[in-house]
């Protein structure tokens, strides 16, 4: 009514033609943005809640910098209104910008803080941040989350406020907020969109326990609460299913299409006839068809891409290649299973190189990078592995250390969180895995390598009590303290000992057994959970009689 009764004093206005033609052409653009129910130069502002860090800071007020130039190169169009960015310190600030901001009474402001990286509300106009949320680890987490966010923002104006309702597609909605925001990350610096891509399809083959995709339709706040459980890996599912459906397409067609979708959310009021209108097919008939293709997905073996960077040589990319098949072929052999999912081995010829591929793959900043990297011989990030090379030239060394690398992957896809797993144990399978490979390859046999142990901890005042092990951060300070050839010997007996009990089986089992538990707040909980379930005791119980046993074969071996 108020935008009709705009129109006729206009009009009255127009009755002086010597008024309309000095003045229309200056007043015709914001009358005209007023009908349209948006401003003539929207702008994106920043706040801090918090001591937020510098580098947060930046890749936000970068994002926001791009993000309209993304929006209207990608899908022709824009925001309508300013929005509001705040970015949060930490998690008791998000909180708080929860309750301001967005009214949330204090129990859902912290329920969110809790399992969320950021929280968008279209008809505030208003976008809050979590800086401490694993989705801002590194610079290219920053960016696409930021992206993400603002996309809700687009979600709500193109769909008149539909987009939050409960008759929208949720996995439509942050499937195509997690799209945008990783095209953001891959122009302006981040992971390369292919890299997100592999890593989502990764992360869900690798999860334990998975939400099922029609859990992901329709759903009402406290629905939408309980699925941001980092167990559920609803938002990896909700991205996966998007990019199914978009990867049908030309780019261009497919965010025009998407942007339809939103749009027809907006007059149709009912995601379900949106969907059918902006992609020509039900939303059933989609779901049928990606589920159909999930279960395949979830039965096929590792797909393993290599990429060879300068001063790598032939050789040595055609030995990496060779070893890691035939890692893989030992597991098979000993738990019955095949490595899934997809990834992309980096071959890098030195720790610098490793720290340079990791910035540009990775999406991280040159000091993230070199913080990743470490001394490491390789890291994970995602679908991505990259592997310094240098220290493989000793054919025992590569054997050795890409069968342990191998077996660590496969630990992952059965176990879930790293924060899950017990330190000691899952270290000691993959380092059983290289000596079993070792031992394949003609170097020595198991009774050998477990004399060799014995003699490291004789060397010793103290045999490593395992307890003490559960942690990763318990395993690098003992490390650290105790030396770090102490504490692989005491890991490798300590696991040679259980594979006496309970053979490959009892590993298999006890990754599973693993993976079937929720993550608690305390660190390898689970782990321990699952050693008593497999093995019939506790780990303090274990730690106890290992360090009888070992105290009598050290001195009788």
């Amino acid at each position: 009514m108020k935008r009709i009764l705009a129109v006729l004093i206009f009009l009255l206005l127009l009755g002086g033609a010597g008024w309309a033609g000095f003045h229309m052409s200056d007043l015709w653009p914001t009358f005209v943005a007023y009908l349209e129910d948006r401003e003539t130069n929207p702008a994106i502002r920043i706040h801090e809640a918090g001591d937020v860090s510098a580098a947060a800071r930046r890749d936000v007020e970068l994002a926001t910098e791009k993000f309209p130039l993304l929006l209207h190169r990608e899908m022709g169009t824009g925001l309508r209104h300013s929005v509001d960015v705040y970015i949060a310190a930490s998690e008791n600030d998000y909180a708080a910008v929860l309750r301001k901001q967005f009214d949330l009474s204090a129990d859902d402001a912290r329920e969110v803080a809790a399992v969320s990286g950021g929280w968008s509300g279209g008809r505030i106009r208003t976008t809050a941040i979590n800086g401490t949320a694993g989705v801002m680890d590194t610079s290219g987490e920053r960016i696409a989350t930021t992206g993400h966010e603002l996309f809700h923002q687009v979600q709500y104006e193109l769909s008149h406020g539909n987009d939050t309702d409960e008759q929208a597609l949720f996995w439509l909605s942050e499937g195509s907020a997690d799209y945008i925001g990783a095209l953001l990350a891959d122009q302006y610096g981040g992971r390369p969109f292919a890299k997100w891509q592999m890593d989502v399809l990764d992360a869900l083959l690798a999860a334990p326990k998975v939400i099922r995709p029609e859990s992901l339709m329709h759903l009402d706040f406290e629905q939408r609460k309980a699925v941001m459980a980092r167990e559920n890996h609803a938002y990896q599912m909700a991205d996966l299913m998007t990019w199914y459906l978009l990867q049908r397409y030309p780019r261009e067609e497919a965010n025009d299409r998407l942007k339809n979708y939103f749009y027809m959310l907006g007059e149709k009021k009912d995601g379900e006839a949106a969907f059918a209108r902006a992609f020509g097919m039900s939303s059933a008939d989609y779901l049928r068809e990606f589920s159909a293709w999930w279960q395949q997905q979830k039965q096929q073996p590792a797909e393993i891409h290599y990429e060879v960077r300068a001063g790598v040589t032939p050789e040595m990319a055609a030995a990496v290649k060779e070893e890691v098949r035939n890692s893989q072929d030992f597991l098979t052999k000993r738990f019955g299973r095949t490595l899934g999912g997809a990834y992309t081995i980096i071959l890098t010829n030195s720790r610098d190189d490793m720290v340079q591929a990791a910035a540009v793959l990775a999406g991280m900043s040159e000091e993230e990078a070199n913080d990743f990297s470490g001394d490491s011989l390789w890291v994970e990030s995602g679908s991505t592995i990259l592997l310094n090379v240098a220290n493989l030239t000793d054919a025992r060394q590569r054997i050795f250390n890409l069968a342990v690398m191998t077996a660590r992957v496969f630990e992952a896809q059965n176990m879930g969180a790293e924060s899950k797993e017990m330190a000691w144990l899952s270290r000691g399978i993959a380092y059983l895995a290289g000596t079993g490979r070792l031992e394949e390859a003609g170097y020595g046999t198991l009774p050998d390598y477990r004399r060799a142990w014995l003699e490291t901890l004789r060397q010793g005042r103290d045999i490593p009590n395992v307890v003490h092990l559960e942690t990763k951060q318990g395993f690098e300070e003992a490390s650290a303290s105790l030396g770090s050839e102490r504490v692989s010997a005491v890991t490798e007996l300590a696991a040679a000992s259980l594979l006496d009990r309970r053979g490959w089986s009892g590993f298999y089992r006890w990754m599973r057994a693993v993976g079937a538990r929720d993550e608690t707040g305390e660190e390898a909980q689970a782990g321990r959970d699952a050693f008593r379930a497999v093995y019939g005791q506790d780990t303090a119980a274990f730690a106890d009689s290992l360090r009888v046993q070992l105290s009598h074969e050290m001195y009788t071996r």
